[in-house]
Order: C-alpha cells, then structure tokens, then sequence
C-alpha cells in the first residue's frame, strides 16, 4: 500500500520476446524490486532495482552486438515533494549497465553497450485546475572506453499546458 510510510513491490515475469533483428523469438526474464519511504504525506522517496535478461530459445543470453541489450540492471532514484498545494518537485537518477548505442561497423549496424547514468530535475506549477507550468532539466553521462563518464545529452525545457473549457 503507497499511503503507508514505508511500502514495497516485488514483481518477476517471464514473457516470449520477438527479436526483429534476428528474425527469431526467445524469452525476456525480468526482476523488479522497489521500496518507498514517505517520511511527510508531501514528501516521499523511491530506490528501485530492475534486472532484465534477454534470451533465446535454449535459455541462452542473446549476442549483445546484435540484439542490444541481453543482462540489463537499472537502479533508480525518485523524489518528490509537494512544496504547497500547486507547487512541487521531482528528482530522478538512474544508472543503468549495457545501455545500448546503435553504431555503424565497417559495413553494417550493431549494437555498442556501456554504462549510462541519467539525472532529471522537474519544477511544476498548478496554476489553475488542469493547468500546469513545467520547467524541468536533465542530463546523461555515457561510459567511456576508459571507465570514466562523459556528458553526452543535456535538456533544460519549459513545458505549459493550458485546459480549455468549452
């Protein structure tokens, strides 16, 4: 139960999967775990674990260089924090192994996979019922061949919606 000052999920499934790029089926193998502390009934704070695994038909990881990801492990961060009734905040970090980059090699496509860490920030307004001002920042960092992270992928957005009634 999310109301609760601390609550958790667990969750596993095992699903047929289609890989498009080898024309081929095999079976996606997934792990999720999260737990939530909500310390003020504005405020809470979310660790999450997620482990995917991508196989084929004899239960074997897929070729990491032509299907992408095939071992996915995701931590992630979430907060938030309702500062009054119309103002709030978001925060979200993640690190995730084997993120997958499309690269060219010599004279066809297949997949590069390093490390990735990612972080947003989000300022929201209700300014009136169903309308909302956003102004939100995130920025990536990719793995480098020297195991050292580089910004690869920086956004800073404002985003208003407006409800029309007719």
């Amino acid at each position: 139960d999310v109301s609760k000052p601390v609550s958790a999920m667990i969750r596993w499934s095992r699903n047929r999967q289609y890989y498009f790029q080898l024309h081929d089926t095999g079976y996606n193998i997934g792990l999720e775990t999260s737990i939530r502390i909500k310390p003020l009934s504005s405020a809470n704070l979310e660790i999450g674990y997620q482990n995917q695994r991508f196989l084929d038909n004899d239960m074997d990881l897929m070729p990491v260089n032509r299907v992408g990801q095939s071992d996915v492990k995701i931590w992630t961060f979430r907060g938030r924090y309702l500062i009054t009734k119309d103002i709030f905040t978001r925060v979200f970090y993640q690190i995730t192994n084997n993120a997958e980059n499309f690269v060219q090699n010599n004279s066809f496509f297949e997949y590069e996979v390093r490390d990735r860490m990612s972080a947003n920030f989000l300022l929201g307004w209700r300014y009136s019922p169903g309308s909302t001002l956003y102004l939100a920042y995130t920025e990536e960092w990719n793995e480098r061949k020297s195991q050292s992270y580089i910004s690869s992928n920086r956004i800073l957005y404002i985003k208003i919606s407006y409800l029309w009634s007719i």
